[in-house]
């Protein structure tokens, strides 16, 4: 595999010597696609060697032929109490997402609300994307809706350029219906580096319970009423944490 690679980066600056300036473009890309696909190989053969075939199955599906990348991400839960004196979580999600091929590609984003009162609701408030190199954000309008048993699906598509990013910013409001907050949160798709940012009122404190993460958030600040979390590695499709924000004096009660 090694000697592919070696073969085609020989092969590469040869050609790009004597082709025309037009076509350096076009045969680059191509390139590109064929050193992706050369990498892949060169992990798919090394991984099956190693690791279970279901497994490998799940990786592949979910990382390596992935058209899309998602990093730097950040999770902002704010947690107060609202005009009506009940507890509300604002969490506001914001990523770049990279598109990792050499083709324009299209991107859905599906989005969920649950109007149930039983322990508590959940409401989609708002989601936009800018180009990094872009000062205003674009809004989506959600146009495609489908309603059914007190929950609301919604869809919108955007597009993105060949090797360039986005990034994306989703707001979800959750107003429980008791005295405390116990949520859970997770990724619907692999992300590479998270920061969590807690804010909480004086008189409650927050605890993640759960993380079933391949890496593990740390605890990096606290303060009162406010904590920071943060990992630089990967967390895969679907992994994510429990989490609790309580009254001090109940915990203080249970012990």
């Amino acid at each position: 595999v090694v000697l592919n690679i070696a073969v085609a980066l020989f092969i590469s600056s040869f050609f790009l010597r004597y082709i025309e300036k037009s076509e350096k473009e076009s045969f680059y890309n191509k390139l590109q696609e064929f050193q992706k696909e050369t990498a892949k190989d060169a992990i798919k053969a090394t991984f099956e060697r190693v690791i279970d075939n279901d497994l490998f199955s799940i990786i592949k599906q979910d990382i390596l032929n992935a058209n899309f990348l998602r990093r730097n991400v950040q999770w902002d839960f704010d947690i107060y109490k609202n005009d009506e004196e009940k507890l509300e979580l604002k969490r506001t999600l914001t990523y770049h997402l990279k598109n990792s091929t050499t083709k324009d590609q299209e991107e859905t984003f599906t989005i969920l609300s649950s109007d149930n009162h039983i322990h508590s609701s959940l409401k989609f408030e708002s989601c936009k994307y800018k180009e990094t190199n872009e000062k205003e954000y674009k809004i989506l309008n959600f146009d495609n809706k489908n309603s059914r048993n007190n929950t609301l699906e919604i869809s919108d598509k955007i597009d993105i350029k060949a090797n360039s990013e986005v990034q994306v910013v989703i707001v979800f409001t959750t107003i429980s219906m008791s005295d405390y907050l116990y949520e859970t949160h997770s990724t619907r798709f692999p992300i590479v580096g998270l920061s969590l940012t807690v804010n909480y009122p004086r008189e409650y404190d927050f605890e993640i319970v759960v993380q079933s993460l391949s890496n593990e958030l740390e605890e990096t600040s606290v303060s009162e009423g406010k904590k920071k979390y943060e990992t630089k590695k990967a967390i895969y499709k679907g992994q994510g944490i429990e989490f609790m924000c309580y009254k001090k004096d109940d915990n203080e009660k249970n012990e």
